[in-house]
């Protein structure tokens, strides 16, 4: 290639470049920063390797307690201790750790337990404190209770359990208190418990489950607390077979295959203070026959997104829907009251009637929820000076939030600035500035802290029809050529016509 062609492809390549648009779009999908810490807890470094431990009764305890060292005599004021050591096994028809028939107390911390039919399996015992422990890879659930009474569990890792099987398995038992535990990436269900009493399951991590994420099935008097309960592949959190006295509180439940909290047959249930996102069906599902169910104070936000189905169902008689707020439901609102001046309504027979406006602060996911826009939406034809109106968008770490206005005349093919950087949820426009046309929508552009974006458009096309407009548009899109680009098109085309002369 001699000089001349080489600068002319240099040209056109210049061309080429800096005719390709500029990249300014909206973002079409809203980030959100989880400021929870989502890392299991570390697990010490152990000093010596067993293949398992089997504990058949008191006496055998106390042998055993003798024999391998272990500290402790049995007693409230002097349990035995069973710490760091590291326990595998490749037999997947023998429990690594067993403890049967016992009533002494015990600690068991500081280990590490790969493999066998379960990791830890215990049998009619009492009085025991698993403690920063961490367990894998058995064949059946990682750990299972059974007749088990006065039992922490926390401050452990429970992962990759055997298939069709969970992380934690409780059964007949009473009394027991799961905390600060991460509970993930097993191939059944996090947490259940059926036929137990007393149970409280507080500030879990629990993800990543390949089924629900807590089942509670036949269980009485349960507390579940201040989890973290994401992106399970079923329900986030399922009551079930009859359960009495739930209480549902301060839990962040988002990202769910299914419905973030299921309720079948289940008797008084109290939600209140969760935080229900982005559930991949219902926020809330209520069916048949679970009676006493109160749903007050939630944060409801953004589930069944891609319908206009409301976030929650309920097929039964008892529920109270009172005071959440609804993310699709969030204006008007004409006494600022910060409710919503109609009610959000769920089915023929329910609704709740006092919505609020804005997101409860108590959450610890930060989230930025839609400006829905309430005008124009679904009006045919508009004129004149129209009032556009859109809901409130959260910023449920209490950020400022700014919002910017835009119109489309082509259907969203390219976007006008009406307004940036406003503070209110409604402005005048005066539909005489722009030409008549039939594919006109609007965008309101929500943004948060942290740079946190949220957006709603018009649910369908509009018309704009002034007899008098004479206005002409001029529509920035991505295929404009900039000055530029012209230039160095010009000087491509002088440069051939001198060269060719």
């Amino acid at each position: 290639m001699n000089k001349s062609s080489f600068l002319i492809s240099f040209i056109i390549i210049l061309y080429i470049i800096s005719y390709y648009p500029d990249q300014n779009v909206f973002l079409e999908t809203q980030d959100t920063s989880f400021l929870f810490n989502e890392h299991p807890p570390m697990i010490f470094i152990q000093n010596s390797v067993i293949t398992n431990i089997s504990i058949i009764n008191d006496n055998d305890f106390a042998v055993q307690a003798l024999n391998n060292d272990w500290d402790g005599n049995g007693t409230f004021n002097n349990p035995y201790i069973i710490e760091n050591i590291t326990l595998s096994s490749g037999a997947d028809y023998t429990p690594v750790l067993f403890i049967k028939n016992t009533q002494s107390f015990f600690i068991l911390k500081n280990i590490t337990i790969s493999g066998g039919s379960y990791g830890i399996l215990l049998e009619n015992v009492t009085n025991g404190l698993i403690q920063n422990v961490s367990i894998s890879y058995s064949k059946n659930e990682l750990i299972y209770c059974n007749v088990a009474t006065n039992l922490t569990i926390k401050e452990s890792i429970f992962q990759e359990s055997g298939l069709l099987h969970g992380g934690i398995l409780i059964d007949y038992s009473n009394n027991i208190n799961l905390s600060k535990n991460f509970i993930g990436n097993n191939k059944f269900t996090g947490i259940k418990t059926r036929d137990c009493k007393k149970i409280r399951i507080t500030d879990n991590i629990i993800t990543w489950n390949r089924n629900a994420g807590i089942v509670i099935a036949h269980t009485f008097n349960v507390i579940i607390k201040n989890n973290s309960i994401h992106d399970n592949y079923f329900k986030g959190l399922s009551v079930e077979g009859n359960s009495e006295n739930i209480t549902i509180e301060y839990n962040t439940i988002f990202n769910n295959m299914d419905a973030g909290i299921g309720l079948d047959s289940a008797i008084n249930v109290q939600i209140f203070y969760n935080t229900i996102y982005n559930n991949t069906l219902w926020g809330i599902r209520v069916a048949e026959p679970c009676v006493l169910i109160n749903v007050t104070i939630n944060n409801i936000i953004e589930n069944y997104a891609h319908t206009t189905s409301p976030q929650a169902d309920c097929q039964t008689q008892g529920c109270l829907f009172y005071e959440n707020f609804w993310s699709d439901w969030t204006a008007p609102d004409t006494d600022k009251n910060g409710i919503v001046d109609n009610s959000y309504v769920i089915s023929e027979i329910y609704a709740d009637s006092f919505p609020l406006t804005q997101v409860y602060p108590f959450t610890k996911l930060h989230i930025l929820t839609k400006p829905n826009i309430y005008y124009p939406s679904t009006e045919n034809i508009i004129s004149g000076e129209i009032e556009i109106i859109w809901g409130i968008a959260s910023d449920t770490l209490d950020h400022s939030v700014i919002y910017s206005v835009f119109y489309s005349s082509n259907n969203g093919t390219s976007w006008n600035e009406i307004i940036l950087n406003y503070l209110s949820t409604s402005l005048n426009w005066d539909t005489k500035n722009v030409p008549n046309g039939d594919h006109y929508l609007i965008k309101v552009v929500a943004t948060g802290g942290c740079g946190l974006i949220s957006y709603d458009t018009s649910n369908v096309p509009f018309a704009i029809m002034n007899l008098d407009s004479t206005t002409t548009e001029t529509t920035y899109t991505s295929d404009q050529t900039s000055p530029f680009s012209f230039v160095l098109f010009l000087f491509a085309l002088i440069f051939l016509y001198l060269k060719k002369n």
